[in-house]
C-alpha cells in the first residue's frame, strides 16, 4: 500500500497543504475543489490540492482528502481511514503519454534506491492507465 501511495501522490505532484489549506474549497483552473468529501459514511477533509505542469501548460489538479491532517507520506499511510486522491485533467491526454510523464516525474523526484522500492505501485498504476486509452477534460480519475 505505502507504494502505490507513493506513486499516486507523486503522480499528481501535490504538495502537502499545497494549492489549497484543510477544509477551504478552492477553485484551481476553472475545477472546483470541494472542501471535504464522503467515503463509505466517512468525512474526508482537503489535505491540500494543487496544478500539475507540464511546461507551460496546465495537465491536471490534483487533491487529496484525508481522516485528518497529514504532513508526510508515512503520515499519510497512518491516517485511519479511508483516503482519496484525485486528478482532473485540464487537457486530454494520451494515456500512454501520461504515463511516460508520470514515469519520468518519479525519476526526477525519487532516488535510485527508493524508485526500486514503488515499482509494484507504478505497475498497478501502469493497469489503471491502460484499461483508458486517453483522459479527457473535467472528468476525474480518482485513484482506486
Amino acid at each position: 500500500m505505502r507504494t502505490t501511495l507513493h506513486a499516486l501522490f507523486l503522480a499528481a505532484g501535490l504538495c502537502w497543504g499545497s494549492a489549497a489549506t484543510a477544509a477551504v474549497a478552492v477553485e484551481l483552473a476553472g475545477v472546483k475543489v470541494e472542501d471535504s468529501v464522503t467515503i463509505n459514511g466517512a468525512r474526508l477533509q482537503l489535505n491540500g490540492a494543487g496544478i500539475r505542469y507540464k511546461g507551460p501548460f496546465k495537465v491536471y489538479v490534483g487533491d487529496l482528502y484525508t481522516t485528518r491532517p497529514v504532513s508526510s507520506l508515512d503520515d499519510l499511510i497512518a491516517a485511519p481511514g479511508p483516503k482519496r486522491l484525485s486528478m482532473t485533467f485540464l487537457r486530454e491526454i494520451n494515456s500512454t503519454e501520461f504515463g511516460k510523464l508520470l514515469t519520468r516525474g518519479m525519476e526526477d523526484n525519487v532516488s535510485k534506491q527508493d524508485l526500486s522500492k514503488i515499482i509494484p505501485g507504478m505497475i498497478k498504476m501502469g493497469d489503471i492507465f491502460a484499461a483508458n486509452k486517453s483522459f479527457a477534460p473535467g472528468l476525474p480519475f480518482i485513484a482506486p
